[in-house]
């Protein structure tokens, strides 16, 4: 085997790992084939539909114009049954050249581009749509040969692994994203730790805990603002690593930008792997000690004051949320200047000439 060959191959498993790699196959394929144009796509002959995944070669314009009107023309539609992964198949072995030429097909796609003669293997498939590699040579050129053919041949079992790491992959990304999105939503911070307790994810609700400074996370390390909660979490989280099935205690802070939180210490046994790097071992659960208890105290605390309707709201959303005030006024849908300007009148209300001072007023009568 060729030192050509060996570093293709080499090139089209990077390709499996980084889908951008895809594009430097194709065009490798080209150089090996005498093509000039290449891609990967996705098609559904039944329903005549498809896209493309990547390309070179092609004009922009009338890759969109075949997918809008001329890929259910594509001949190779009419050996649908054969588009099995390894089939390798040129345009002429389907219909001759002269008869292709004189296509609409040919007329409307082929020859404005100066292509011709397409040579195609199929990656994948998954019930009626498959994913071919195509590469076309220009207009006026040889047939593919039988060196050419021979070619893809060898290379096809890599081709077809490849492709099904990357389609793999891609199915984890969306899985991800999925399970973020959920994660997203909880109505609690998540933070989660591996072995040697370094950060590896947090939930939205747990970045705004560490962007009001409750919480702070560098260098993949986490840490509590307040001194006595942080000594408590390091020393819960060094007893999680010397027993992983240890039942930890609830962790109490107490801060004056936000209602005090609870934050709960959770190890997660899941076995002995191989290789420790980027298990999950422990979650962290921050929760609010008592929302509903918290918003009666805030509303007890509005009418002893005599604070709006609209100073209410700011200052649920201050204390509660442990927002900022432009995330307070974003969440309201009112402008900045105005949530300022309601935050004067209740410092001015309540007696108090900063948050952590009005917070604290607030909830001293939750945690004495």
């Amino acid at each position: 085997m060729s030192a050509e060959i060996l570093d293709t191959i080499d090139m089209i498993y990077s390709a499996a790992v980084d889908p951008a790699g895809w594009g430097r196959v194709l065009k490798r394929l080209a150089d090996m084939t005498g093509s000039v144009a290449g891609g990967l796509t996705l098609e559904d002959p039944v329903r005549g539909l498809g896209k493309p995944i990547t390309f070179f070669g092609f004009d922009p314009d009338h890759v969109q114009r075949c997918f809008d009107h001329y890929l259910p023309m594509n001949p190779l539609f009419g050996i649908e049954a054969k588009m099995q992964p390894g089939f390798i198949v040129a345009n002429e072995m389907v219909v001759a050249t002269d008869a292709f030429r004189r296509s609409e097909f040919y007329d409307g796609w082929a020859r404005p581009q100066g292509l011709c003669s397409p040579l195609s293997i199929v990656l994948h498939r998954s019930a009626g749509r498959y994913i071919p590699l195509t590469l076309v040579r220009p207009d006026g050129a040889d047939e593919v040969n039988s060196e050419q053919l021979g070619l893809l041949e060898t290379l096809s079992p890599h081709l077809i692994r490849a492709m099904e790491v990357s389609l793999k992959m891609e199915r984890l990304d969306l899985y991800q994203d999925a399970l973020q999105n959920c994660f997203d939503r909880l109505p609690v911070g998540i933070v989660l730790l591996d072995d040697a307790n370094r950060v590896l994810r947090i939930n939205s609700l747990a970045g705004r805990y560490v962007s009001s400074g409750i919480i702070d996370i560098r260098h993949a390390e986490i840490r509590i603002k307040d001194t006595a909660a942080n000594v408590a979490l390091q020393k819960s989280l060094a007893a999680r690593i010397h027993d992983p099935s240890a039942v930890l205690p609830d962790i109490s802070v107490h801060f004056d930008l936000a209602a005090p939180v609870v934050i709960n210490v959770v190890p997660i046994v899941n076995g002995e792997p191989d290789f420790d790097d980027g298990r999950i071992a422990t979650m962290l659960v921050i929760r609010s000690t008592s929302i509903a208890n918290a918003q009666r105290v805030i509303e007890d605390f509005a009418v002893a004051h005599d604070l709006t309707g609209r100073e209410l709201a700011l200052l649920t959303a201050l204390a509660t949320d442990g927002a900022s005030v432009a995330e307070c006024a974003s969440q309201l849908k009112i402008g900045l200047p105005t949530a300022k300007t309601h935050l004067q009148r209740i410092f001015a209300k309540t007696g108090t000439r900063r948050q952590g001072e009005l917070l604290s007023k607030i909830f001293r009568s939750v945690h004495p």
